[in-house]
């Protein structure tokens, strides 16, 4: 122990630094959560505002209490109680600096668009438009040759007109569907419509 610290402030500052090491340990994992922190985002800028830092943290059954000590101070504890001492304890500082300019840069980025980002999504949004206007088109011709088809099975009289004219309704309506709507995904799929060879009974 430093003979220049009372052994009540030694003891206190110990508890101090070693919250103070969990965190910034927090703010490095997740720095968004102390962006409402004003006073941890001022305390990691140099050494002397970390030292400054009288911050309570209080989360589930996590409870840290920094306090407020002279640098001198908190140098000579963290010399003595950390493995990596006061170096260590700065470069975890600047590791929690790094991580908050990193989600700023991040925000920033998301926020802002330039003129040619915004063009090319509108061009993209209105092939994307005309795309799903053409499947419309295309499956509203379908379902209008469909009621024609049931229109058509059901005023045939004799059972194997109907089988022949739900076989051919069904080839045709399948063709319409599965025509390559620009814009829309290869991933939908239309087999799933009911097969109009189930009206032929």
């Amino acid at each position: 122990m430093s003979e220049n610290i009372k052994k009540s402030e030694f003891v206190s500052g110990s508890k101090s630094v070693s919250d103070l090491v969990m965190l910034l340990n927090f703010v490095i994992t997740d720095p968004e959560e102390f962006a409402g922190a004003p006073e941890v985002m001022a305390s990691l800028k140099s050494q002397g505002a970390v030292a400054s830092l009288d911050f309570v943290y209080e989360k589930s059954d996590v409870i840290l209490h920094i306090i407020k000590m002279s640098l001198n101070s908190l140098k000579k504890i963290a010399n003595e109680v950390l493995v990596g001492g006061f170096a260590g304890l700065d470069k975890l500082r600047m590791n929690a600096l790094d991580a908050v300019h990193s989600l700023h840069s991040k925000k920033s980025k998301g926020s802002k668009r330039t003129k040619e980002d915004i063009v090319i999504l509108h061009s993209e949004l209105t092939k994307e438009i005309e795309g799903m206007r053409i499947a419309n088109f295309r499956l509203l011709q379908a379902i209008s040759h469909s009621l024609s088809c049931f229109k058509n099975i059901c005023d045939a009289g004799d059972k194997k007109v109907r089988v022949k004219r739900a076989k051919n309704s069904e080839e045709i309506i399948r063709s319409i569907l599965s025509m390559n709507f620009p814009g829309m995904s290869h991933e939908h799929d239309f087999s799933a419509v009911s097969n109009v060879l189930d009206f032929k009974k």
